[in-house]
């Protein structure tokens, strides 16, 4: 990793730039004290952190320096990069890790929504350096139980043979577009949510994923999560009690499975699987983040 500041855009907020995977990575980051901990958020899918802005504010505003990732090729992060893997936006998350540790003083928590939750926990079970992981929603795509999220969950019984057909047309077909409605339900993904549009946040996402990278997220192994000793940090997992997307029934079988030193599914009031991204949830997620940091030790005195 290699890093370029740019110039600030005001006092508490400013983007850098990063190598990561060998191309640009833009963060987006809300600076606190020094010495404050950092907490590193992977967006949704083909989110930017802008999508998500209130809740990074509201971070800031109790005392994190809060990086928001633009994984390649997404939001402010240059196109240069065609095909991407779901590797591909792990590492982008381990070196937004890196920069942390190397520019602030404090611990580092690390959080994530929907596929970047799924992220989230992916990282904590491959980086030592991390105090605590908040998975908002999350899942193991290699459990059988992954297909309900999806369109394709009629085909759970051949989960095995459609992924392996995924991959093949993959193969052949890297870059062919996938837009979200393809493989989710908007209807589940916006239930209940607490007045979140997309209407001013259109530019802040991807308008589709290629089809490689679809693939790469849908058999990505995860076993190593289920396997003592791999994740060295407490997992607070957080959902709402109305998401129909990630269900709190599907986050507590995933919970079950994984093994942690401490871990614990929190249920959030409502909202649905977007409320993160809207300013009441993102207001009630900031608030718990804080509360479980400060219990855990993470800021310091001068912080609290």
């Amino acid at each position: 990793m290699s890093m370029g500041r740019e110039a600030a855009l005001f006092d508490d907020y400013e983007e850098v730039s990063l190598l990561s995977c060998g191309v640009p990575m833009t963060l987006s980051i809300w600076k606190a004290e020094k010495n404050a901990p950092s907490l590193v958020f992977y967006p949704g899918t083909m989110a930017s952190p802008l999508v998500y802005v209130e809740l990074m504010h509201c971070l800031r505003a109790y005392g994190f320096n809060t990086l928001g990732i633009h994984h390649l090729s997404h939001g402010k992060s240059p196109r240069i990069k065609k095909t991407f893997t779901f590797q591909d936006l792990l590492e982008n998350g381990k070196d937004a890790v890196t920069y942390a540790l190397e520019r602030f003083a404090g611990r580092v928590a690390l959080a994530g929504h929907s596929q970047g939750g799924i992220l989230c926990l992916a990282h904590a079970g491959q980086d030592e350096r991390l105090s605590v992981a908040f998975p908002f929603c999350f899942l193991l795509p290699d459990q059988p139980a992954a297909m309900s999220v999806t369109r394709l969950q009629r085909f759970a019984p051949q989960r095995e043979r459609l992924l392996r057909f995924l991959e093949r047309v993959a193969a052949f077909l890297p870059r062919f577009p996938l837009i979200i409605p393809m493989y989710l339900d908007l209807e589940r993904v916006f239930a209940g949510n607490y007045g979140f549009s997309l209407a001013n946040k259109l530019r802040d996402i991807r308008l589709s994923y290629p089809l490689a990278f679809v693939a790469s997220l849908f058999s990505a192994r995860l076993a190593y999560l289920t396997q003592p000793g791999n994740i060295r940090c407490p997992v607070l997992g957080m959902v709402a009690v109305d998401d129909a997307l990630f269900t709190p029934e599907l986050m507590r079988e995933t919970l079950h499975c994984i093994q942690a030193p401490y871990k614990e599914l929190i249920l959030m009031p409502g909202g649905g699987h977007m409320a993160p991204a809207s300013p009441r949830g993102a207001a009630e997620y900031a608030a718990v983040v804080q509360e479980r940091c400060i219990a855990l030790g993470l800021f310091p005195q001068t912080c609290a």
